[in-house]
């Protein structure tokens, strides 16, 4: 990941209550990571609109170039060895 920034946000009550809700359940780790995770699907939203052709190239090419893609199942025993490490650590 690269540089990251500090930010402080005033939320209304229920969005706030949305995001504490989002963490108790254990759906996420923690109220920054719920928020991550909104402007990453917020980005992506805009995506389409937000990005000329030359531009997707350019994100396909570096797709590309950074080598062959892994088989799913490889990735997803991968995560579920993480995700049983972090419930034993607990």
């Amino acid at each position: 990941m690269g540089k990251h920034e500090t930010l402080q946000v005033e939320l209304s009550e229920p969005m706030a209550r949305i995001i504490d809700r989002a963490v108790a359940k254990g759906d996420y780790a923690s109220s920054e990571e719920v928020v991550r995770a909104a402007l990453d699907a917020w980005s992506f939203s805009r995506l389409p609109r937000a990005r000329d052709e030359a531009h997707l190239r350019e994100m396909l090419q570096e797709g590309i170039d950074s080598g062959p893609g892994r088989p799913a199942d490889e990735v997803f025993d991968e995560l579920e060895a993480r995700y049983a490490a972090l419930i034993h650590d607990e």
